[in-house]
């Protein structure tokens, strides 16, 4: 049967490596994985654990995952949850187990179809994979068994749109498999008959963006917006989704940037804050006083309501509700719009713009 078009593109950018990394930093990443799955059977009985370690922070998460059919674990090395968008690569060098992982990231990212991307998830995993979430971006997944016959199964089966294989890749022992990371797929059984587990190293990748992209989310990630919970993902994945939508729509740079620092004093609904007005010094250094100022206000103001529907419009400046029963705030008529498409687009990603008719107006216009 002949392909659509989308479906051959698909299967296009599929790609398979064979003995990817040299013997000897293969052995040490199987050993470790050998390692990895035995903590796990020895910690865990009938209950998937996903056990998230952070580099510099010292601790664990568990996030108590249920079991996936066909036993499977997974162990994620950095990084965050499902939703990281922060660039990973410079915690590679700090791991102590293993340090061969920024080796391997070394030259995967050599390959023809990871060269312009940036980690942000790296993981050992056993048992047959499944299907996971559409994301965008690459994944690579690293076979790292000393050997797997045929007989035992466990391959990765590529779909297309109306569920025809696209592709099967059998694991081999040092096989690279590369694809995009919103691509359907499914991991059949391992066969009784196999001797060990299936493992594999996993990296999901994204594209390198813009640099004020870039530097915003290690800002962020270095000054703890990672630990903070948020509507999906972390404030972290917040922030830079909000840059993110303000960057696509052409807005001025220094709104994208207030845009992306928009919650690091806290807000009027997030109590969380990973600064301090205390340390307005070091963000106006870091990203200047224009961002950094639409920042402070909006950890002032008594919005959204107040940016939907301010006190008082003047020729020149608006009058604003403040927070904390503070009077109210006298904005420029800029700083006033500009705080308003920087509530847009936090509303839009948190989907509750729709509830301000006045800012779904302006988020629908264009930017000037």
């Amino acid at each position: 049967m002949e392909l659509d078009p989308e479906s051959r593109e698909m299967s296009d950018e599929i790609q398979v490596v064979d003995d990817v990394f040299p013997p000897r930093l293969f052995e040490q990443l199987a050993q470790f994985a050998a390692r990895a799955e035995q903590a796990h059977n020895a910690q865990t009985s009938r209950r998937h654990r996903w056990t998230q370690f952070v580099a510099g922070l010292g601790r664990s998460r568990d996030f108590g995952a249920p079991a996936r059919d066909g036993g499977g674990w997974c162990e994620s090395l950095v990084a965050a949850g499902p939703d990281n968008l922060a660039d990973i690569s410079f915690l590679l060098e700090g791991l102590q187990a293993p340090p061969a992982i920024a080796e391997a990231w070394a030259i995967l990212r050599a390959l023809p179809p990871l060269e312009d991307n940036v980690p942000i998830a790296c993981a050992y995993a056993g048992g047959a994979e499944d299907a996971g979430l559409p994301r965008s971006g690459e994944r690579v997944n690293v076979f790292l068994n000393d050997r797997w016959p045929p007989a035992w199964g466990g391959e990765t089966v590529f779909l297309g749109e109306t569920g025809e294989i696209l592709k099967s890749v059998q694991p081999r022992s040092n096989r690279a498999v590369i694809f995009p990371a919103n691509a359907r797929r499914s991991g059949r059984s391992v066969s009784n008959k196999s001797a060990q587990p299936l493992r594999t190293l996993a990296f999901r990748t994204r594209r390198r963006e813009s640099q004020d992209f870039e530097n915003l989310s290690q800002f962020l990630y270095r000054n703890g917006a990672m630990d903070c919970p948020h509507y999906v993902g972390t404030l972290h994945d917040h922030l830079l989704r909000t840059f993110r939508a303000l960057e696509e729509r052409g807005y001025r740079r220094e709104v994208c940037l207030g845009g992306g620092l928009h919650a690091v004093y806290g807000t009027s609904l997030l109590q969380h804050s990973t600064l301090r007005h205390s340390d307005r010094a070091l963000v106006r250094d870091r990203f200047g006083d224009a961002a950094e100022n639409l920042a402070y206000l909006f950890s002032v103001l008594d919005r959204p309501r107040t940016l939907a529907t301010p006190l008082n419009v003047h020729h020149e400046t608006v009058l604003v509700e403040a927070t904390d029963h503070q009077p109210p705030l006298a904005l420029s008529r800029r700083d006033f719009e500009d705080l308003r498409w920087i509530e847009c687009a936090n509303l839009a990603d948190q989907e509750t713009l729709k509830d301000y008719p006045s800012l779904v107006a302006l988020w629908n216009g264009a930017p000037t």
